[in-house]
């Protein structure tokens, strides 16, 4: 069911999404909307689950992580045997991403691995387990991910903000107060210093310098918030580019050109079949369909061909890896 989200919810929601840790009077100075209503108007938001979390986007690159995604066609699978295949793959702790699909493919999964090595073994368990009701699949790497905020929020917005996803190779050196500090804020990012400074046992000093270290770093990249896009009537797309005849002029083209959509909120490079993947959040498949439509016109002469999904169920998401 959709509700009905008025403008004073949506720039609120536009200021959470691009840093969701800011506080209550930096919310206010830029919305120019009293403290007590903003107050009033998350509580109400997380009441009726249009939010669902507060979460601190970490750059997995520096902590030695490696994104891999398999996207299959399932077929053959009884209702019994479809329902007990979603839950193994939700309570399956080496697939953080879970979603439900329509077009090109049935469910997409992501695992976080150190290496290929440890992906492959994870491959291998669930093709060995599910492989007969596999027809097709897909596998690539996220080279680079970019992280962009909803500026279909609000009417003419200016995108400002871009954070990384995988954010390099070089890797950081983390005691267990930072792995431990990290693994709290991921899916609690307004959590409170003193609060953090509590759970781990340490002074609200030492926890705030610590923040300010993994910030500066580029380690923490960001805090944003996550939606139920179908109680703001909305609808997740991906879509999956195949490029050809590739040059540089024409690459930074497509990425600005993608990077400009204010519908566009996740852009990713990919080791692949495919070089490139949009996630779109749209209110219509017309909506979605103009960017798609524009990708192949604009860029006929690099674009190979273009796939797309509607994503009907995204069942299961964490942007940090178990015990790091």
């Amino acid at each position: 069911m959709a509700y009905k989200i008025d403008l004073r919810d949506r720039k609120i929601m536009l200021e959470l999404d691009k840093n969701s840790r800011q506080s209550t009077s930096d919310i206010c100075k830029k919305t120019k909307i009293p403290r007590n209503i903003i107050d009033y108007r998350i509580k109400r938001l997380l009441e009726k689950g249009i939010i669902t979390k507060f979460v601190t986007e970490v750059a997995l690159g520096k902590i030695g992580y490696f994104t891999y995604k398999i996207y299959c066609q399932i077929s053959g699978l009884s209702k019994d045997v479809q329902q007990k295949f979603y839950l193994d793959l939700i309570k399956n702790k080496d697939f953080i991403w879970v979603a439900k699909c329509e077009g090109r493919w049935d469910i997409l999964l992501a695992s976080y691995s150190k290496n290929i090595i440890n992906f492959n073994k994870i491959k291998k368990d669930f093709l060995m387990k599910y492989g007969k009701y596999i027809s097709d699949y897909s596998i690539t790497t996220v080279d680079e991910a970019y992280i962009l905020e909803r500026a279909y929020l609000i009417e003419n917005t200016h995108r400002e903000f871009v954070e990384l996803y995988m954010g390099g190779t070089e890797v950081a050196e983390l005691d267990d107060n930072d792995k431990k500090l990290l693994e709290i804020l991921a899916n609690n990012a307004k959590m409170k210093i003193t609060d953090l400074a509590n759970n781990l046992r340490l002074n609200v000093r030492t926890v705030i310098n610590r923040i300010h270290r993994l910030e500066k770093l580029g380690i923490i990249q960001g805090y944003t918030a996550f939606f139920d896009l179908k109680k703001i009537d909305c609808q997740f797309f991906k879509v999956c580019i195949y490029l050809k005849d590739l040059n540089e002029k024409r690459y930074k083209e497509i990425m600005q050109y993608c990077k400009a959509q204010k519908n566009v909120v996740h852009l990713i490079e990919s080791i692949g079949p495919w070089e490139l993947e949009l996630e779109i959040e749209a209110h219509s498949n017309k909506e979605f369909q103009e960017i798609n439509n524009e990708i192949r016109n604009s860029f006929s002469d690099i674009v190979r061909k273009v796939e797309s999904v509607i994503i009907t169920d995204e069942m299961k998401l964490e942007f940090l890896p178990k015990n790091i």
